[in-house]
């Protein structure tokens, strides 16, 4: 997996992406499940993506239902590689 320390992502975002601090690192809270202050940086990257693109204001419980909808969706994409092969 790759993973990323959440302050490292809070730093990296804060230079690439105009996105406030207390947003970042309520993401980065809810994307940590297991809290153990790393998450997958893949995940990260497309939430945030999604967030900034639509330029709204995000709950942590929302962070944490599109987490969920995108581990299920990568667990179908696997799911029919698996089936091509």
């Amino acid at each position: 997996e790759n993973l990323i320390s959440i302050n490292e992502l809070i730093t990296v975002m804060k230079q690439i992406q105009n996105i406030p601090e207390h947003k970042l690192q309520s993401i980065a809270d809810a994307l940590d499940e297991n809290k153990d202050g790393k998450i997958d940086i893949d995940d990260v990257l497309k939430v945030v993506e999604l967030i900034d693109k639509e330029d709204i204001d995000i709950s942590t419980n929302q962070v944490a239902e599109i987490m969920v909808m995108l581990q299920k969706e990568e667990k179908l994409v696997e799911k029919e590689k698996a089936k091509e092969k």
